[in-house]
Parts: C-alpha cells; sequence; structure tokens
C-alpha cells in the first residue's frame, strides 16, 4: 500500500517503543496518518514534527522495519520517560542514523 501512495519510511518498533516516520507527498502522507489513527491497533498517535526535505531519508523502503536494539535510547531510559521528553530534534536525529545505518548495507526488503 505504501509503494503504489508513494509513501516510504521507516518503522522503529521495540516491545517499550514505537515511532515511525513517513516520506512523501504531502497530501499522501497525511491520508496515510489519518489511515493510522483509524487503525485500533494503534493508540494516541502523536506528530512529533512534519516538515519538508530535499531528500527521502528511506526512499528505497515501503517501510524499513527496525528493532531498536542499539541506536536509541536503552529500555531503562524509556521506562523513565525518554520517549516523553524527546524533542523532535531527537527523533530525527534517530532517523537520520537509522538512515545512515541502512545506507552503507545492502536493504533486503525494499519496496
Amino acid at each position: 500500500m505504501n509503494a503504489r501512495a508513494d509513501v516510504s519510511g521507516a518503522l522503529v518498533c521495540r516491545q517499550d517503543v514505537y515511532l515511525q516516520l513517513l516520506e512523501g507527498p504531502a497530501d499522501t502522507v497525511l491520508e496515510t496518518y489519518a489511515r493510522i489513527r483509524r487503525d485500533d491497533r494503534h493508540t494516541n498517535p502523536t506528530i512529533l514534527t512534519s516538515r519538508a526535505v530535499s531528500a527521502r531519508l528511506f526512499g528505497d523502503w515501503s517501510m524499513l522495519h527496525d528493532p531498536a536494539t542499539s541506536w536509541m535510547w536503552s529500555p531503562e531510559e524509556i521506562a523513565d520517560g525518554a520517549l516523553e521528553r524527546a524533542s523532535a530534534t531527537e527523533a530525527i536525529a534517530a532517523f537520520e542514523a537509522l538512515g545512515a545505518k541502512v545506507a552503507t548495507s545492502a536493504p533486503t526488503c525494499p519496496r
């Protein structure tokens, strides 16, 4: 569905962390977010930031899945409220680090 809509991005999913970055034309990103909000598997989705960019971080992926095991907050930091305190800048930096990480390795599940 994302590839057809020209939406790419990354999903960081761990037992205690769930962050998603959506990239693409503004209208299709907003439609995708509206679909996420309607899905009862998601509770209280929140937009941390929205911005125009000149290039996608995850353009080769309809949705990269990353278990966030080594480059994000530890489970202890999450339990202490790190995600709630995270700024948009910190979230973008985390996705930029992930983008740099996958850019140096060949994708296994691209679009």
